[in-house]
This record gives C-alpha cells, sequence and structure tokens, in this order.
C-alpha cells in the first residue's frame, strides 16, 4: 500500500506469505493503517519485516491481533518500523517471531527533523503481550536503533506497566543509538 489509508476489520488472516525484501503478510509506505477485531498475521517471512513493514506510516492495533511465528533474515521478525508511529491497544500479542535483530519489533529512525516525532505507544486496558521472540544478534523482543522514538507504555489507569508483558525473549529490549 502507498499513499493511502487502509482499514482491516474482523476477522482476517495473512497466513504462509513470503516477500524477498520487505513485508512478509503487509507492506506500507506514507500509508495510515487501522487493523480491528481478531486478525492473525502469522509464519510469514520476509528478509527484513517478517510479518509488516511501516515506512514513513502510521499502524494502530486494536483488540485481538496475533502477530506470531513470522521471520526475517535480517530486521523485525514481527514488524519493522522505520519512521512511522505505532499503537498497540487492547489484548495485542507479538509472539514466537525470529530475526537478526528485533525479533518481535524493530524500530529505526534515520532524521534529526525534531517536528515529526516518531512513536511506539503499548496502550492496554486488557492486554500487550510481546513474548518469545528471538533475535540472534540482539533484541529478542524489541529493538529500537535510535533514541529519537517516543516509547509510551502505559495503563488506560495507572499509567504504569501493568498489563504490558515483555518476558522470555532472548534478549529482551535493547536501545541502540547511532553515532
Amino acid at each position: 500500500m502507498i499513499n493511502s489509508r487502509c482499514e482491516l476489520n474482523g476477522f482476517t488472516k495473512f497466513l504462509n506469505n513470503s516477500a524477498t525484501h520487505f513485508g512478509g503478510a503487509i507492506h506500507m509506505f506514507n500509508t495510515v493503517y487501522h487493523v480491528y477485531g481478531k486478525v492473525i498475521i502469522a509464519n510469514n517471512s520476509a528478509r527484513n519485516g517478517g510479518g509488516v513493514v511501516s515506512l514513513h506510516s502510521t499502524m494502530y492495533f486494536y483488540n485481538m491481533t496475533m502477530i506470531i511465528n513470522n521471520t526475517a533474515n535480517n530486521r523485525g521478525g514481527g514488524v519493522l518500523a522505520h519512521r512511522s508511529n505505532i499503537l498497540l491497544y487492547n489484548d495485542i500479542q507479538i509472539m514466537n517471531n525470529t530475526a537478526n535483530r528485533g525479533g518481535g519489533i524493530f524500530l529505526k529512525r534515520i532524521t534529526t527533523d525534531q517536528l515529526n516525532l516518531h512513536s511506539i505507544t503499548l496502550y492496554s486496558p486488557v492486554n500487550v503481550i510481546i513474548t518469545n521472540n528471538t533475535a540472534k544478534d540482539q533484541g529478542g523482543g524489541m529493538f529500537i536503533h535510535d533514541e529519537l522514538y517516543d516509547i509510551s507504555i502505559c495503563n488506560e489507569v495507572t499509567s504504569v506497566v501493568t498489563n504490558c508483558l515483555f518476558k522470555i525473549n532472548n534478549t529482551d529490549i535493547d536501545f541502540y543509538k547511532t553515532t
């Protein structure tokens, strides 16, 4: 998808797809993408972003989205986001994904433009789970390549991490700053 708005609503599956370079199941560029309801992105593969690739885009994942068992040979087994905004809201599972860096999620931003802050927000009155992801090099759960990413992890009432879970990722969360 390029320069568009897209909405997935209801039971949808992206299974057993592959791409040579980017986004085994979904590849978006300059797009606003809303995923509602039960969406399963599973068993996909690509060089980068085994499940989903977001370039210069905004992704909203709501209510029962599963990004599981995806593989990237390089970065972002489940999700690769470059200069993008991501919201994970209410019962999201990013599990059992594999990559060299960022088994679950790989975030990268190469710009010093402070006016265009890129972010990932894990907001959950129920559950956001990032677990059992594997990175051969760094960032089993999440790899953040640039300190210019704004990271928010919160609960609806308390604004603390109570329902968001990062566990059993072989290298957890790695932050990497380019100099």
